[in-house]
């Protein structure tokens, strides 16, 4: 007997347009309908609502969910934190003022976030958070960040769909888990 299900959102139960479909809906239903448990699994934030416009009754699909890569888990209202040991976040910032030109974002509690780089108006919107939950990489305390994402281009382009351009990110993989710090370069060609 399935007593769980995890989904993916991007590419997987999301649409291109970043929305999930009525059939889709329709078979989540009928998982609660047999007291199967709905979690999401992604790395974006919890704040499902802002970044996708998740109504309430989307939300309501799901039982918690696993997000920022596994840093936050969420059940029955619940969230539990893996953060990021701070001075792995210090000796990133730190490494990072010598590429002036390659953005740093250090995700934090609450959808609070951090940039080496100042995001103008129209790049905060699409980041999905409020003016006044963005801070400078030098402003905010390390002690509990859950996610270092490090990339190359303009916060616009690379929060663009990604068959729009070729795009270089840099995503820092630091799995708050077991401690593992790495640097992965991913080269997305157009049109992927």
């Amino acid at each position: 007997m399935i007593k769980a299900v995890f989904f993916d959102l991007d590419g997987t139960l999301l649409s291109s347009k970043k929305f999930i479909s009525q059939s889709a809906v329709t078979m989540l239903k009928t998982c609660r309908d047999q007291n199967i448990k709905l979690f999401t699994a992604t790395a974006r934030t919890p704040d499902l609502d802002k970044s996708l416009g998740w109504n309430v009754e989307t939300l309501s699909l799901f039982d918690g969910g696993v997000f920022c890569n596994g840093a936050i888990n969420i059940l029955d209202n619940r969230a539990e934190y893996n953060f990021i040991n701070s001075e792995v976040i210090n000796r990133i910032v730190k490494t990072m003022r010598s590429y002036p030109n390659i953005n740093l974002a250090l995700q934090s509690t609450n959808n609070v976030h951090a940039f080496n780089n100042k995001l103008s108006k129209t790049e905060l919107v699409l980041w999905g958070t409020e003016e006044n939950k963005i801070f400078s990489t030098e402003n905010i305390s390390y002690e509990k960040i859950l996610k270092v994402l490090i990339f190359e281009g303009g916060f616009s382009t690379e929060l663009k769909e990604l068959s729009e351009n070729n795009l270089n990110i840099y995503t820092c993989l630091i799995c708050p888990v077991c401690r593992y710090n790495t640097l992965k370069y991913v080269s997305i060609p157009a049109g992927a």
